[in-house]
């Protein structure tokens, strides 16, 4: 069985949590036996079984449909919108514009597809009709640094609040250091950029320049000691963006035993984050309230240890094995 990876786009271009994912699960399958690879658009080799493709663009539709002539079975990894059946009604017309139909196209040439979580595998069937026997819930991986026995516990020692990820107006950094600033409690915050948000990005370096509260690093290689370090220290993790599909920031924090504060959004609502303290993401006075709730006693707020455990690299390595062998046998 040999299976080949298709990225979402090149990654000079954007690299965030999703291309992460698609890496650390390269790696896992490989780790488990299987023999899996990164296509090389140049090669003519054409010898391998499966195609593993990552996102539901419409930019996959050429190489899928080629992918289907040669006999290739067909996986797709993809991050879909939370609906329930009330929102529904009000996403059908736009589920008919042109790029939804392609999307569409797109998925009827899928053997499989892959969602992190129960709720993303209703929205599959809801939304697009796919059929729930062919849709796997893996959720994204927890690198095996976060899980570090040695320094998880109740009494952490710097008592700072924690946000990772890529600075933009959606993750909404700018309203947490606002709050943190408010409630006087310290504030690390881990991210690049995100090309575009330069605008968002000089607007949260004001609010920092006016406060010795909040701190910038602006990024650090994925799963690296220091990364791990921080997580370890802090008492609480903060993601209050308006929308989100399935964090890994959240899932490390878990691993490392962080109190999670997350906005009150449909993908706060997943197994992976139970007992996570809800706030409204617009409000700086229930932002605050959920931050200082959160601090005082963060094992409150965090999932449980199978929860997380189902998490770990070999779990997923071995979920997509079996989900590139029942692929086979369509």
């Amino acid at each position: 069985m040999r299976v080949r990876i298709v990225p979402l786009q090149p990654h000079c271009f954007a690299f965030g949590g999703f291309e992460v994912q698609m890496l650390d699960a390269l790696d896992a399958v490989q780790a488990v036996g299987v023999r899996a690879e990164k296509l090389n658009p140049w090669s003519l080799d054409s010898d391998f079984d499966i195609l593993h493709v990552w996102g539901m663009e419409p930019d996959h539709l050429s190489a899928v449909h080629w992918a289907r002539k040669s006999g290739k079975k067909i996986v797709m990894t993809a991050l879909l919108p939370y609906v329930g059946p009330r929102a529904l009604a009000g996403r059908v017309k736009a589920l008919f514009n042109g790029r939804a139909l392609m999307q569409r196209e797109l998925l009827s040439q899928i053997d499989i597809l892959v969602v992190v979580n129960a709720a993303q595998r209703q929205s599959a069937h809801w939304l697009y009709g796919f059929d729930l026997e062919r849709v796997k819930v893996i959720p994204n991986i927890i690198a095996p640094i976060f899980f570090r026995l040695d320094k998880r516990g109740e009494h952490k020692g710097m008592g700072y609040v924690l946000s990772v990820g890529n600075v933009c107006a959606r993750k909404n950094q700018l309203m947490l250091a606002k709050a943190c600033a408010g409630a006087g409690l310290d504030l690390v915050l881990v991210g690049n950029v995100l090309p575009g948000e330069e605008a968002y990005a000089a607007d949260l370096q004001t609010v920092i320049d006016r406060t010795h509260h909040v701190r910038w690093i602006k990024g650090l290689p994925a799963a690296s000691k220091a990364l791990a370090d921080l997580y370890a220290d802090a008492r609480c993790f903060a993601l209050i963006s308006h929308h989100e599909t399935q964090p890994i920031s959240l899932l490390e924090a878990a691993a490392s035993r962080s109190g999670l504060l997350i906005a009150d959004q449909r993908y706060a609502r997943q197994e992976f984050y139970q007992n996570a303290k809800l706030v409204n993401e617009r409000s700086i006075s229930a932002i605050i309230e959920g931050l200082n709730a959160v601090t005082q006693t963060p094992s409150m707020y965090l999932p449980p240890d199978d929860v997380v455990n189902s998490c770990q690299k070999d779990a997923v390595g071995r979920a997509y094995a079996h989900t590139y062998q029942d692929a086979m046998c369509l």
